[in-house]
């Protein structure tokens, strides 16, 4: 039976705009599927929200797991909802819907945790699209413009110049 995970992801944003990243420890999973090829890739904080919880809430106590950081919900930024389709996936519904949010207000500083290595503040122009997933370097760039962005992403597809397939659904996101 086909089942869709949900799950947050969030980047930090420092008072010039920075963006943090750092390489994931391990890959992107959802139950009976791995995206092996997203270990030791640059991401944000984030992971799937549990049962007796709100999107917000996962946001929250994702960030605060992996990078130490703590923050409140109401100064989350959703900018985004992405729905991803594995590529062996044959069902009409994605694998993982997740959401994207930006944060500028936080309190500490991101260290090293279990999932995440040592993260790094980069410029727009020094973002490491190359060494991130491969529909990161499509929509970051769009975000960071100050797109909101809802798309359907599928990762067995690609389009005509080699990227990764991706169809804009043409609305805001929203929880």
């Amino acid at each position: 039976m086909h089942t869709t995970a949900f799950a947050t992801l969030v980047f930090l944003r420092d008072a010039s705009g920075r963006v943090c990243l750092a390489l994931k420890k391990d890959p992107i999973h959802k139950e009976g599927a791995e995206l092996e090829q997203s270990k030791g890739k640059w991401n944000g904080y984030g992971g799937k929200k549990k049962a007796d919880e709100t999107i917000l809430q996962a946001a929250i106590r994702e960030l605060r797991e992996e990078s130490k950081v703590t923050a409140q919900e109401e100064d989350l930024e959703l900018v985004a909802e992405m729905n991803f389709f594995w590529p062996r996936s044959q069902s009409l519904n994605p694998d993982m819907v997740v959401w994207i949010f930006f944060l500028s207000k936080f309190e500490g500083q991101p260290q090293e945790g279990k999932e995440m290595c040592t993260p790094t503040f980069f410029e727009h122009h020094e973002i490491p699209y190359s060494k991130m997933n491969l529909a990161d370097g499509v929509f970051i760039p769009r975000l960071l413009q100050g797109e909101k962005l809802v798309w359907d992403v599928h990762f067995g597809k690609k389009n005509a110049d080699g990227s990764v397939y991706y169809e804009d659904k043409g609305r805001a996101p929203a929880l």
